[in-house]
């Protein structure tokens, strides 16, 4: 909401996000939880591991670089919390490449 506030009052986007403008303003000062304020900082080790790599670690070789300087994710989170991370870190590079179905009819129009 606070990317949009530019365009739309605050009152509107609260309506039409079916929630209370004082519940908005009363979320945007609270301060982080615990979770969050852990998120934030593994997010920035995440984003050390991924830069000192020159952005080649996938998920495997970053979590390995945690668990060596001693970061342990929990069990629960090992497959989920580093890939959720390095897709925010990471920027996209190359193109998606585009696959062309190979029906019958496909190959009939090429013949």
């Amino acid at each position: 909401m606070s990317a949009h506030r530019v365009e739309h009052p605050a009152a509107t986007m609260c309506r039409v996000l079916g929630v209370s403008p004082s519940g908005f303003y009363a979320w945007r000062h609270r301060p982080l939880d615990a979770p969050a304020v852990a998120d934030v900082h593994l997010s920035a080790q995440i984003a050390a591991a991924h830069g000192a790599s020159q952005g080649t670690y996938g998920v495997p070789r970053i979590h390995a670089e945690l668990a060596a300087q001693g970061v342990h994710i929990g069990r629960q989170d090992q497959k989920d919390e580093p890939a959720r991370c390095v897709r925010v870190v990471s920027e996209p590079t190359g193109t998606i490449r585009s696959h062309r179905a190979q029906t019958e009819t496909g190959m009939l129009a090429r013949a």
